[in-house]
């Protein structure tokens, strides 16, 4: 039974048959059409603890009347637009009472631990890297290359039978980059290469990309992310854990919910 009680779909639909009862807390039978309306001492202190909730303090006598002068007036209006039958059809109505049911189960969600967003980060971290270490070589080929040159070099490099020392070009840096972080890179290579290094599969011959140089073919051995600080992404971290975990939850109560109905759709002209 405790196993029960935890369920996410028993608190949402717990929560959606609250939505209801709430119209109809304020008279004795459960016909939201009733022209009768009580306001009971507990319908008094909800009232009250609301107003506490919003505004921080205790609400004066006064306070109070106008709040249940309010829920009254509110409570009429609402049976009234029922009887007219304003809700039928209405677009608006409907997409604020789906976006409610789907919004209940989300404040079972509660704050993510650090151990969650360890896993998270851990699970992400190219997402949250804002920097990469790579380890390669390179051939340097120039600039005055010409497409179909580079095309059929590469694939002379990757079928092995290429004589690279016909193909590279003299450049003071090393052709085989020691693991190095994206900073470093730029200072060798400049920007667009670095940047370029993110596309490009490892342990196969890629390219040509350029730098400040000209022309290089890349081989990547190694790449790392590095993983930033939990400290210094907590609150991007929380938010996208929040929201993952929402979209699964709500996929779940929504898979259990629609095995329940017979959809039938028209073909679309």
């Amino acid at each position: 039974m405790q196993k029960l009680l935890k369920e996410p779909l028993v608190h949402f639909l717990a929560g959606a048959m609250l939505i209801f009862a709430y119209f109809w807390a304020f008279g004795p039978s459960n016909d939201p059409l009733s022209y009768e309306i009580t306001i009971g001492a507990s319908d008094i202190d909800r009232i009250t603890a609301d107003s506490i909730r919003t505004s921080n303090r205790l609400p004066t006598h006064e306070e109070v009347s106008a709040l249940i002068d309010q829920a009254v007036k509110e409570e009429i209006y609402y049976r009234e637009a029922l009887r007219l039958g304003l809700d039928d059809g209405d677009a608006i109505i409907r997409r604020r009472l789906s976006n409610k049911m789907r919004s209940l189960n989300n404040s079972e969600i509660g704050t993510p631990s650090d151990a969650q967003l360890k896993q998270f980060l851990e699970k992400n971290v190219a997402q949250y890297s804002d920097q990469s270490r790579y380890a390669f070589d390179h051939i340097y080929i120039g600039r005055n290359t010409s497409s179909n040159q580079d095309k059929e070099w590469l694939k002379g490099l990757r079928d092995g039978n290429l004589n690279v020392d016909s193909i590279k070009a003299p450049l003071s840096i090393e052709d085989k980059q020691p693991l190095s972080d994206e900073s470093m890179i730029i200072r060798r290579f400049g920007s667009s290469f670095t940047d370029a290094l993110a596309g490009i599969k490892m342990n196969i011959w890629s390219g040509p990309i350029e730098s400040g140089f000209g022309q290089h073919f890349v081989y990547i051995h190694e790449r790392q992310n590095i993983t930033p600080k939990l400290d210094d992404i907590r609150q991007r971290l929380s938010n996208d854990w929040r929201t993952q975990q929402i979209a699964r939850s709500e996929k779940q109560i929504f898979d259990d919910l629609s095995k329940e109905y017979h959809i039938s759709i028209a073909p679309i002209k």
